[in-house]
């Protein structure tokens, strides 16, 4: 059965992220890590979706997000279910302290 919902402000979308953090991650596919190239396509997705719901300088909380990264445990990567805008910082902060990595 298709999904075919629109997200807004007063319907918002619960969108949950599950990333593999396991020591596979760290091999190489082409020039860059596993775990790099996951991190970079899941920054890449959450810009747009961060620009799907900004108008103007405010960012409308049309989704909410969670994202859960495992190995031999699960991490709560954002502690929660977060807004687009929240999880954008905590993941923006995380990324500069890892030195760019996305790291649980």
């Amino acid at each position: 059965m298709p999904y075919t919902a629109v997200a807004t402000s007063t319907t918002p979308v619960l969108i949950i992220y599950l990333l593999d953090i396991s020591g596979s991650m760290s091999q190489p596919l082409g020039d860059k890590r596993r775990v790099d190239i996951v991190s970079d396509a899941l920054q890449e997705i959450a810009l747009e979706m961060v620009a799907r719901s900004t108008k103007g300088e405010i960012v409308s909380p049309r989704y909410r997000l969670a994202i859960y990264a495992y190995e031999s445990t699960v991490h709560d990567v954002l502690g929660g279910i977060r807004t687009m805008d929240h999880a954008l910082r905590i993941v923006t902060v995380g990324r500069r302290q890892s030195g760019g990595e996305c790291r649980a």
